[in-house]
């Protein structure tokens, strides 16, 4: 009975562990659909708005891969962005996958909103970003 217990231990970490994993490529894909042309800090970043969210009352349920599938937060990947190919590309692991370990390794508190510099609208709690060419521009969520 001890072993079986074990096993179906093992089996229900094996699945949290690769659910983990899927969430972290769903993360990457939207990374790369969100900021494909922007420098590596911004993508981190973007990164970090998802995982910051996550300790929200409001997006913790979800999940992250709930957090990422939410409508109207996030852009669609176009396919380019999908994982399945990507993974295969060392740049694509590289510029995306890197993206989402370097947020998952710091995540200080921070924004949790972004949008681009393209719409044109004044949110308050803007968060500076480090550089003005950086594409977005990022926000802190009013209670």
């Amino acid at each position: 009975m001890i072993g079986l217990l074990a096993i179906a231990a093992a089996s229900w970490a094996c699945a949290l562990a690769s659910a983990t994993a899927a969430a972290h490529l769903q993360l990457a894909e939207v990374v790369c659909a969100e900021c494909s042309v922007c420098p590596r800090a911004e993508r981190v970043e973007i990164a970090r708005v998802a995982l910051r969210r996550l300790r929200q009352p409001r997006w913790a349920p979800l999940g992250l891969s709930g957090l990422l599938t939410a409508p109207r937060q996030w852009a669609t990947p176009p396919a380019d962005c999908r994982a399945h190919w990507g993974l295969f590309l060392p740049a694509w692991r590289e510029r995306y996958l890197g993206a989402v370990a370097a947020a998952l390794r710091d995540c200080p508190p921070g924004p949790t909103l972004f949008h681009s510099w393209d719409i044109i609208m004044e949110w308050p709690n803007e968060w500076r970003a480090p550089a003005r060419t950086w594409h977005h521009r990022f926000f802190l969520e009013t209670p």
